[in-house]
């Protein structure tokens, strides 16, 4: 090969890419949004122009109220389509017979909770693809809607789940996605392998959790097809809709699954750089540094609801923390504060409680020290970049395995739904280097998946025309799956099936010695009745 070639090759490749015109959606959740930010971010930076598509609403109005650096911010539907009401309830706090009524309501309302926040944008957008040529398009997969006009146009377009690959979103297959642990009791691999029993009980748990997610896709299934758009074919599917999807986490964070081709595992996109913090903020941080005295930093998302007796347990565990030398951060939303302003002990050099805090930069503050947190992936993250262990306390779906994988790496203490542990727990994490070790170690783990700068050449690559597979080291980290997923689980789908009639005969016989309870006493009233109505006319 000739020199000219050789030297217009490297031009070629140093010369930066075109500027493509690309269209963003962040889901519904403000959560949602903030994990697509970082993204669009990137592509500003590559020179490429952004439209970023959010929800018509007061709230999501005031979600980015200086902008993202050159996007186009558009707002699409009506304020119907807020999420503000929509309250998660404090599940790990109630009784197995207590959240029966709670998934039912759950389960009875679920086509009024989703057919807003998931369709309202739908007609605005397809507007928006009709009357401008974009190149590509990266979007959140709770843009579910959005998502089906994506498919039913010829846009390329890279799917963005903000999760790591959980086992009920990528496998279709229930007898394959019922080997894993189950995201609502999530146990460790070698807890499963020790006990046929558990393994048996993690089935029925997870069979159970098809059942319900499957109700929400025929709800979500019936919204699309009322709106003229192809169903999806199956919960995956749902998720997962286009050529190219970039997915986070990857072991040690999540378990090695058998991904899909369209998959691509890429660790964190979050940016290196963090930003400065509010001037106040950064000021009772740098105090709590000169004293020194350790910051925990307290945020539980952006939906997690406290009841009256949480908070007032949570507020006298705080005051046991500030007694023992710690300073505490807590993020917690306006609404709970005036709902709580009864228990709130008073703010000043011990205790800061801020409606809004911006998490990675608070994290990488070196006064903050311990994280406790709802584990969210935005959370874990943020948490495993700052290098901050975690005092870890899910609520639901995701969080809790998110929550059991820090445990076993290193970088977590589970703490117990009373918080009666909290104390304990944060003392035991501040004393022991390695929990810091750890979450470092994790850290550097997802950074080998590629992150923000391979989720940017995905998306220029698609605009291209060009669909790659998933990196040589991800790929290999995703199939080095245990044995226990491999094999057959015959003797699990016997014993839970005699579970699942055990169960069957006990309602059975409950519900047939109920009726027979009532119609003996019916019967009897009856009688009584009767009787007495013989008596007085005898006389």
């Amino acid at each position: 090969m000739g020199a000219p070639v050789c030297m217009w090759l490297v031009l070629m490749t140093a010369a930066p890419a075109e500027a493509k015109q690309v269209l963003v959606t962040g889901g519904v959740l403000r959560s949602h949004h903030l994990a697509v930010v970082p993204v669009v971010e990137g592509l500003l930076e590559r020179g490429h122009n952004v439209t970023f598509a959010l929800p018509n609403t007061s709230e999501a109005r005031g979600w980015f109220p200086k902008g993202i650096g050159g996007a186009n911010l558009v707002y699409m539907g009506d304020e119907s389509a807020s999420v503000s009401s929509v309250k998660f309830p404090d599940m790990k706090n109630l009784r197995w017979h207590e959240r029966i009524p709670v998934w039912g309501r759950m389960i009875w309302n679920g086509r009024s909770l989703l057919e807003r926040p998931l369709v309202s944008m739908l007609d605005d957008f397809r507007g928006l693809l009709e009357q401008n040529k974009f190149d590509a398009a990266f979007s959140s997969a709770m843009s579910i809607s959005c998502n089906a006009a994506l498919k039913s146009s010829s846009l390329p377009w890279v799917g963005f789940v903000s999760l790591p690959p959980i086992p009920q979103m990528v496998l279709s297959d229930t007898e394959e996605v019922c080997k894993y642990p189950n995201f609502w009791n999530p146990r460790s691999v070698p807890d499963l392998q020790s006990s046929l029993l558990k393994r048996a009980q993690n089935r029925v748990e997870c069979m159970m959790q098809r059942a319900f997610f499957h109700v929400g896709f025929l709800v979500i299934n019936s919204l699309l097809q009322g709106k003229g758009l192809e169903p999806a074919k199956d919960f995956t599917n749902l998720f997962l809709a286009a050529r190219i999807n970039v997915l986070l986490g990857g072991p040690p964070l999540s378990l090695p699954i058998k991904l899909p081709q369209s998959v691509h595992v890429v660790g964190t996109v979050e940016r290196p750089r963090p930003r400065s913090l509010p001037t106040a903020l950064g000021r009772w941080l740098d105090g709590a540094s000169a004293a020194p005295a350790p910051v925990i930093y307290m945020s539980m998302g952006t939906k997690y609801e406290f009841t009256e007796s949480t908070c007032s347990n949570f507020v006298a565990v705080l005051q046991a923390l500030m007694s023992s030398g710690f300073r505490i951060l807590w993020a917690l939303r306006a609404a709970q504060q005036t709902a709580f302003q009864h228990l709130l002990p008073p703010g000043g050099e011990k205790l800061l409680i801020e409606e809004f805090t911006p998490q990675p930069e608070v994290l990488a503050h070196p006064a903050v020290k311990v994280f406790l947190s709802h584990c969210g992936w935005g959370g874990v993250t943020d948490t495993l970049a700052a290098g901050v262990p975690v005092l870890a306390y899910p609520s639901f779906v995701d969080q809790l395995d998110n929550a059991q994988r820090l445990v076993e790496v290193g970088a977590a203490v589970l703490v117990l739904p009373d918080f009666s542990n909290l104390v304990q727990a944060a003392k035991a994490v501040l004393g022991n280097a390695s929990f810091v070790e750890a979450t470092r170690a994790a850290a550097s783990d997802l950074q080998r998946y590629g992150g923000l700068e391979r989720t940017l050449d995905l998306v220029e690559e698609v605009a291209e025309g060009r669909f790659p597979d998933m990196l040589p080291h991800a790929k290999a980290k995703m199939s080095e799956l245990d044995p226990l997923f491999l094999r057959d689980h015959g003797p699990e789908k016997a014993l839970s099936m005699c579970f699942a009639l055990l169960v069957f005969l006990s309602l059975s016989c409950c519900c047939g010695l109920s009726i027979r309870c009532c119609f003996r006493c019916c019967c009897a009233s009856t009688r009584a009745a009767t009787t007495g109505g013989k008596k007085v006319k005898d006389q």
